[in-house]
């Protein structure tokens, strides 16, 4: 392997095999060839994939369905939840607001926890979008000049700036067990969807415009929106 397909230097002396989906998110030995992203980018994504976790819609999953961390035990603590597996209950440490739906029904709401950093979801959501590309199609592609901006904006992007992405919120009572990651099926160019617990989330790694234009015609009973850059 020549060069890492993020800071594009020469990553021969690679000891680390990077996981297309973070470890921490879902265990699993899904990984890149030797040297395709470097050591030195593969620890910094890590800095990026704590965020990603700890977004509203996947920590609270990961407790409820007591996914296990990297070292293969379930986590005992995240956020506002504090688990008690011998009791088979969640706990949670902070007082939640209730909000009252149409329906009648009550529903907790809990605010995004202090882990939680938007622009670095954003970034962990190009991370596995380009390692995606590079397992799917080759670390050749994924090293073309068409994706540089996608790679400076996940290594060395700057605090204010946003890339668009694409979320379909499912129903929270029925989490997946199988999740997954691949082109979108039915939509245009190179949008990825990436399936998570409750939710499925859409990333164009080349900011083409199309992912807009294809949400704005979707329809049906999912929440379906934009994350707009800003």
């Amino acid at each position: 392997m020549g060069f890492c397909i993020y800071c594009l230097r020469d990553s021969s002396s690679s000891r680390h095999r990077a996981h297309i989906v973070p470890e921490s998110f879902l265990q699993n030995d899904v990984t890149l060839e030797l040297g395709t992203e470097c050591d030195e980018c593969n620890n910094f994504a890590s800095n990026l994939e704590k965020a990603f976790i700890y977004h509203n819609r996947i920590w609270t999953q990961i407790m409820i369905t007591r996914v296990p961390g990297k070292n293969g035990k379930r986590r005992k603590r995240m956020s506002h939840y504090t688990a008690d597996d011998k009791g088979k209950i969640l706990m949670i440490r902070y007082r939640p607001e209730w909000l009252q739906e149409t329906d009648g029904e009550q529903k907790v709401f809990l605010p995004n926890p202090s882990e939680y950093n938007d622009s670095k979801f954003r970034r962990c959501l190009g991370h596995i979008s380009l390692n995606y590309i590079a397992w799917k199609f080759g670390w050749q592609v994924a090293l073309e000049s068409r994706f540089n901006e996608l790679r400076r904006y996940v290594r060395y992007s700057s605090r204010g700036k946003k890339w668009p992405y694409g979320q379909v919120s499912h129903d929270d009572s029925q989490p997946r067990r199988k999740l997954g990651i691949g082109l979108a099926p039915g939509a245009p160019g190179l949008i990825i969807r990436f399936e998570s617990y409750i939710d499925d989330f859409y990333f164009d790694p080349l900011k083409t415009g199309e992912l807009e234009a294809w949400i704005a015609q979707c329809n049906g009973k999912e929440t379906l929106y934009h994350q707009a850059s800003t």
